[in-house]
């Protein structure tokens, strides 16, 4: 095996907590093969990771909901600061996204530009947008602790 084919090295995170589903997303974002049926892994990974770093603001009580059409849907829970991850339905969601398939599945692993996204009416955003740019902020906290905010 020489440098090039070399695997990189596991980040602090999959360290802390042993190989596992952050590996599986990282490979499947590296390998561009990341779909829609792994968001429910990734926001797995993003509770964990935003319920550990202390810079995310913890004291923010929203609900966020991801609706693929067609397709699932799934939610982010932030409840004084705790976030908590499903699929399914919120009860008044304070921000909901719309968007299909093919978008969804890149704007989690951030192929796709969310702000490009919305302009050109490929994502539906309704709901103050600042809170979309709390999204925004997690989902670059997770690309760079899974070491992956070089892609």
């Amino acid at each position: 095996m020489t440098l090039e084919t070399a695997e990189p090295l596991p980040s602090l995170y999959e360290i802390a907590q042993g190989v596992g589903i952050s590996s599986i997303v990282i490979h499947k974002v590296k390998t561009s093969t990341f779909e829609i049926e792994d968001i429910p892994d990734y926001l797995k990974v993003l509770v964990e990771i935003c319920n550990a770093n202390d810079k995310i603001q913890k004291k923010s009580v929203l609900k966020f909901q991801f609706k693929i059409v067609p397709g699932p849907s799934y939610w982010i829970n932030i409840n004084k600061g705790l976030f908590t991850s499903g699929e399914g339905e919120l009860d008044s969601p304070d921000v909901t996204i719309e968007m299909n398939k093919s978008i969804a599945a890149g704007i989690f692993t951030g192929e796709v530009n969310a702000a490009s996204a919305y302009m050109s009416k490929q994502l539906r955003f309704i709901g103050p947008l600042r809170h979309g740019m709390k999204f925004q902020q997690w989902t670059n906290t997770v690309k760079n602790e899974l070491g992956l905010e070089q892609l």
